[in-house]
């Protein structure tokens, strides 16, 4: 694995209006633009002020672009997560926190150089 630490040029898109009050699902199509699900080898963006929570394992992504949150829902056996690049530039990703303690497990899979 590779990790990079932007100092220079870091393209993050700016947050606008404060985070949402209130957690998309990935499942719902509602919640990305034109109302369909991202597909195998997608460029997706969690953009700055989503929170996504991940009820489905989605498919294999070229490019998973950070800008909000990207919630590991607890509770599920096991959750997936495979892309060829996840850049967390302003963004978290979360599986608990402080209060909650994460019991399910996770695979997070780099398909990328």
């Amino acid at each position: 694995m590779k990790t990079v630490i932007c100092r220079q040029w870091c393209p993050v898109a700016p947050l606008l209006n404060g985070k949402e009050r209130f957690s998309r699902k990935w499942s719902n199509l509602t919640n990305w633009p034109n109302k369909t699900l991202p597909k195998a080898g997608d460029d997706v963006t969690i953009l700055s002020e989503w929170i996504m929570q991940l009820d489905i394992d989605p498919p294999a992504l070229n490019n998973l672009f950070i800008d909000g949150d990207l919630v590991f829902m607890n509770g599920r056996n096991e959750s997936n997560l495979s892309a060829n690049n996840i850049w967390i530039r302003q963004g978290r990703l979360i599986a608990g926190d402080e209060n909650t303690s994460f019991t399910s497990k996770i695979n997070i899979i780099l398909l990328g150089d």
